[in-house]
């Protein structure tokens, strides 16, 4: 396609029309039309309607007062990572108070999504004290700047685009994350299943990993701001350029990060894949619970659930994760070049071999070099 084809792509009102409502940065229209659909069958099933709704206006109005009206007055979008997990905490609560399966089911997944959402709360509430901010979050300033350099599209729109991402994030609450939990603790069977035990295990295991990988990150940043200390001047500009992860801080002492670019997203990914998992046994095992009425729901119910990887995986890579990250790491620090030739963006390799079926974005000075691409 031509320069002068792309711009006209980019001028047309059907496409900004598209640009401003899409969810995600890679996700497709297929998949915004299976949400879609599948937040039509949550509302529609009895069994789960009422407690859909109620969650569905719990988070309408968190979001509105912690994030849209924050969020229009200042300009700044980082006020949705207080929201997005506060939003979480009230999910659980919501299933494990209102859900009306059998309470120790209701106990084991709501309380690994209240923990969930809780330690990124407090994280959140810890970092962002005094929550008035004199600039947004860098990823989120890479969203402005994809929004008006590399897609060309209106900066007069970016205010609807930046209230449409972050309500984005409390339909996601609504109907996308909410559905293993909204699935499980409608459960009433009272008995749990091996894939139900599996998936409480794995959460756990996956919560430490991403814990774990988030301590790494804070000891390579007390480590740099000690040294500085003592450091000379030719010292300090190379601790300036330092990557977690990266000589030399690929020590054991880094573990994680000489694997994986974010492990602590990957830990983030595999939490959401542990859910599933959760609500998976409660679908197959739908005749003991769910009402022959409601039978035709179980392929819509699966889907459900596989969205919520798919969504995921776009989010933690391309949306709000790895990608606006490292736009501003390469820019800032050239060592990170060197980093990204050698370690995956997200799985890590495996007997020296790359996850198949993945793009791992070792190309140097990625996403920069694909930005410049698509201008």
């Amino acid at each position: 396609m031509s320069s002068t084809t792309k711009e006209n792509v980019h001028h047309t009102l059907a496409y900004k029309v598209w640009k401003l409502c899409k969810a995600g940065e890679r996700l497709t229209a297929i998949d915004m039309a299976i949400a879609v659909v599948v937040s039509c069958v949550l509302f529609s099933l009895p069994s789960i309607h009422e407690l859909f709704m109620w969650n569905a206006l719990c988070q309408l109005i968190l979001f509105t007062v912690v994030v849209e009206i924050p969020c229009l007055l200042t300009s700044h979008m980082c006020y949705v990572d207080l929201g997005w997990p506060a939003g979480l905490v009230v999910l659980g609560l919501n299933c494990l108070i209102y859900g009306q399966g059998w309470w120790l089911r209701k106990l084991l997944v709501c309380t690994c999504m209240i923990f969930h959402g809780g330690r990124m709360l407090a994280g959140g509430l810890v970092m962002f004290y005094p929550y008035r901010f004199k600039n947004d979050l860098s990823r989120y300033q890479y969203a402005r700047v994809r929004w008006v350099d590399h897609e060309k599209l209106p900066e007069s729109w970016w205010v609807l685009k930046m209230l449409q991402e972050t309500l984005s994030q409390s339909f996601a609450n609504i109907v996308v994350l909410a559905s293993p939990l909204l699935i499980a603790t409608a459960n009433t069977s009272k008995s749990l299943m091996f894939l139900e035990v599996l998936g409480v295990a794995w959460w756990c295991i996956s919560w430490f990993f991403e814990s774990y990988a988030d301590v790494q990150k804070q000891l390579f940043l007390t480590d740099c701001r000690t040294q500085r200390k003592t450091a000379t001047p030719e010292q300090k500009a190379v601790l300036k350029q330092a990557v977690l992860g990266y000589a030399p801080f690929d020590t054991p002492k880094y573990s994680l990060w000489t694997l994986s670019r974010h492990p602590n997203y990957l830990g983030e990914l595999s939490c959401w894949f542990a859910f599933a998992l959760m609500g998976l046994p409660t679908v197959l095992d739908y005749k003991t619970w769910m009402p022959q009425n409601e039978h035709w729901s179980v392929p819509f119910l699966l889907v459900g659930l596989w969205l919520v990887v798919r969504f995921f995986y776009d989010c933690l890579v391309y949306w709000t994760g790895a990608q606006p990250a490292e736009a501003g790491s390469v820019t800032r620090r050239p060592t990170y070049k060197e980093y990204q030739k050698v370690v995956p963006v997200m799985f890590p390799k495996a007997i020296h071999m790359l996850v198949p079926f993945a793009d791992h974005h070792m190309t140097p000075g990625w996403p920069v070099v694909e930005d410049a691409k698509t201008e």
